[in-house]
């Protein structure tokens, strides 16, 4: 057996549909044009540990420990493979002064 939505539901769906995945589309892609696509692809990461935040936020669910470790993680690699980016940069412009 299936529902049809009423009026209310298709605005809710209009709204989803159009709303925030639109803008998070466009958000992203406008991301990937100022950052370059190896930097911004590290930040769905944060997507399991943002969603977990905003349910905490806004339907009053309870932060536990693996939210606060899902966030921990993904801050934690996002950061690793931006120091590590930072790195091979200092060593090439090294290199590149030194003529070797």
């Amino acid at each position: 057996m299936s529902y049809w939505p009423n009026a209310t539901g298709w605005w809710v769906l209009a709204f989803v549909t159009v709303g925030p995945t639109l803008t998070a589309q466009l958000a992203y892609m406008r991301g990937v044009e100022l950052i370059g696509p190896a930097r911004a692809s590290l930040f769905p990461c944060l997507v399991p540990a943002l969603g977990a935040m905003f349910a905490v936020i806004t339907l009053g669910e309870p932060f536990l420990y693996y939210h606060g470790l899902a966030l921990i993680f993904g801050l934690g690699g996002i950061y690793l493979a931006e120091v590590r980016v930072k790195i091979i940069k200092s060593r090439t412009a090294c290199i590149n002064e030194n003529g070797m």
